[in-house]
């Protein structure tokens, strides 16, 4: 199984920023736009579960892409919010 990790940390970043974004919408549409615009900015972490040396290292990196995906996920937040795609 190939996973993208780093999408589970702009998840679990996403959770967190949100709330200190009260008046974001956060319906599925725009939830989904910020994902997409931090997956695009942020370098992916791919692991297989058969390389567990890979996922050792990743979580070793876990903190330094967290730093920076609290970042991005807020700068996201603010350009969907300016500009949400929905009515």
């Amino acid at each position: 199984m190939l996973k993208n990790y780093m999408e589970k940390i702009v998840e679990e970043t996403y959770e967190t920023v949100i709330k200190d974004y009260p008046e974001c919408c956060t319906c599925a549409q725009c939830r989904e736009d910020v994902m997409a615009i931090c997956l695009n900015q942020l370098p992916p972490l791919y692991l297989t579960t058969e390389i567990g040396e890979v996922y050792s290292k990743a979580h070793e990196m876990e903190l330094q892409f967290r730093i920076r995906a609290i970042q991005t996920v807020a700068e996201a937040i603010e350009k969907v919010s300016k500009n949400p795609r929905h009515g």
